[in-house]
Formats: structure tokens, C-alpha cells, sequence
């Protein structure tokens, strides 16, 4: 992959049922180049999760530690899944 961000994931297969693992990806990128700011850089994000298929059940603006973030739930394949999109600008 031939990018500058950063990804992780945990899981933990203790809590396997069904044949589901719940699984948390945290990407650390810079999203905000090309965009007016911040919001327009979560709503990119977030339109992302559109056009891959996601139906968004529910969403929550807020802050994480100070800086504007999305929390956005939507189901993939009958399962539900939460998206968080946090943001920062130096």
C-alpha cells in the first residue's frame, strides 16, 4: 500500500461467537489536505463508508479529547459495526 498512514488492529478471538471476532481498526492519516477543514474531512470519511456499501444506522458528532469526531454505526454483512472518525489540524 503506498500511503503515509498508519493502521492497527486488535482483536481478540476469546470473544469469538458465531463466527464473528469483534475487530477495532485505527488508521492515523492526514485527511485534511484537499478539504476546507475538519468537517468536510470527516464527511469524506464518512461518505466513504457510503460508497463501500454501508447503510448508516445512526451518527454522533462530538469531540475526543478536544477535537471534532464522528461516531457512525452501520451494519456490514447482518452485523452491526461502529466507525469513529476523530480529527485535528496542527
Amino acid at each position: 500500500m503506498n500511503t503515509d498512514a498508519i493502521r492497527r488492529l486488535i482483536f481478540n478471538k476469546s470473544l469469538t461467537a458465531n463466527q464473528f471476532t469483534p475487530t477495532a481498526v485505527v488508521t492515523v492519516a492526514d485527511v485534511t489536505e484537499g478539504t476546507s477543514g475538519l468537517e468536510q474531512a470527516l464527511e469524506i470519511e464518512r461518505g466513504g463508508i457510503v460508497r463501500n456499501g454501508g447503510s448508516i444506522e445512526s451518527e454522533t458528532s462530538g469531540t475526543i479529547c478536544g477535537y471534532p469526531a464522528k461516531t457512525v454505526n452501520y451494519p456490514i454483512e447482518g452485523r452491526p459495526r461502529g466507525h469513529i472518525d476523530c480529527g485535528r489540524r496542527t
